[in-house]
């Protein structure tokens, strides 16, 4: 299945209180299949978070020294919680998971009746409290880019081999979702008549390593719901992420539903500011892009200068710290597409320090 991104939306910028909560957010939605569940999370995640942060901002608003400056609170607790020390960092990140989830439901609510049968990948990018979150379903990716360290990707493909054991757990728990052709055994080998009695690595929901199994015929006989490592791995034999938001509609051979399989909730990384750099960038990239591109195209891209460059097609439609760039007029040929996206933002002393902005 194809990803396509959806085009850069013009930001919003909110003239915040000066008693308000101050962050930055702003992310990149890739719809698959169809673009209708793309267009409802483009619309309604990037409000929702500012909704879930809202509800707690009078508590996280804590945080705000009698200076008024942002203070690194990350690792500090949570000023509601009663029974035991929640950090402040474990309050956003279920902001963001709440956030997700609720935009899922809605989508699941009304799927059928709208005929949504797409779905769509996700990476939401949020900074506040001198701390920058990224939350990511699907095969979006965010790099961070530095002059002087090597290129980093800090998001985990959303592959079918990368969430495997989640996977296999439902598949054991929840024997009714298979249909009898499916196994949730994951074999190093795709199993032939020759491989009856033979000892064959495999493994299963509470492995992550890999043990030897003497085959039989029906293990010769069903189909490992999980095939493949790496960008190579397959969910009932098909290309979908293992993470995302909606795939309702989606039906695997023998109408089997990927939706049990596939979880709406992201995969949250934190890094506190101070282990950035003036200068650092965050690249995110969509999936049809993350074919294409890797630590190193994306190191020798900005090396060369990309980052202080301009775009007249984006330009009136980004901010100073969110500039949109076409991947192909950058790179020269790196893919025969025209909707591979990159965001570039620029990690400096206003964006962290004089942050008002609400942008999506």
């Amino acid at each position: 299945d194809k990803g396509v991104s959806s085009p850069p939306p013009a930001p919003v910028v909110t003239q915040l209180a000066p008693d308000d909560l101050k962050y930055d957010l702003f992310g990149l939605v890739c719809g698959y299949e169809d673009m209708k569940i793309a267009h409802i999370a483009d619309r309604m995640l990037i409000d929702k978070v500012h909704e879930k942060l809202s509800e707690v901002k009078l508590d996280l608003y804590v945080a705000y020294s009698k200076s008024n400056d942002w203070v690194e609170l990350t690792h500090e607790p949570f000023a509601c919680c009663q029974t035991e020390k929640i950090m402040v960092e474990e309050v956003v990140v279920g902001a963001l998971e709440q956030s997700f989830y609720e935009v899922d439901t809605l989508i699941g609510n009304n799927w059928h009746t709208f005929g949504l049968t797409g779905g769509c990948s996700v990476i939401v990018c949020l900074i506040i409290n001198n701390c920058l979150y990224i939350a990511n379903t699907g095969r979006c990716r965010a790099y961070l880019h530095s002059a002087n360290k090597p290129c980093v990707q800090i998001t985990a493909d959303s592959t079918p081999d990368y969430d495997r054991q989640r996977i296999q757990s439902i598949a054991y728990l929840q024997e009714q979702l298979l249909t009898p052709e499916y196994t949730r055994l994951q074999f190093e080998v795709t199993l032939r008549v020759e491989h009856r009695g033979r000892k064959v690595l495999y493994r299963d929901k509470h492995m992550t390593g890999w043990a030897f199994k003497q085959v039989t015929e029906e293990d010769i006989d069903k189909v490992p719901i999980v095939t493949g490592v790496g960008d190579k791995s397959r969910l009932f034999g098909l290309d979908i992420p293992s993470r995302g938001l909606g795939f309702y509609g989606k039906k695997a051979p023998g109408c089997i539903s990927f939706k049990p399989f596939i979880t709406c909730i992201p995969e949250i990384t934190s890094t506190p500011l101070k282990d950035l750099s003036k200068g650092d960038s965050l690249v995110l990239t969509s999936p049809d892009c993350s074919r294409y591109i890797n630590c190193e195209v994306v190191q020798g891209v900005m090396n060369k200068g990309v980052r202080n460059g301009t775009d007249p097609r984006h330009q009136d439609n980004c901010t100073s710290q969110v500039q949109a760039f076409n991947i192909l007029s950058l790179t020269n040929q790196i893919a025969n597409s025209s909707d591979l996206e990159r965001y570039i933002v620029n990690v400096d002393d206003q964006l962290l320090e004089d942050s008002t902005t609400y942008t999506h």
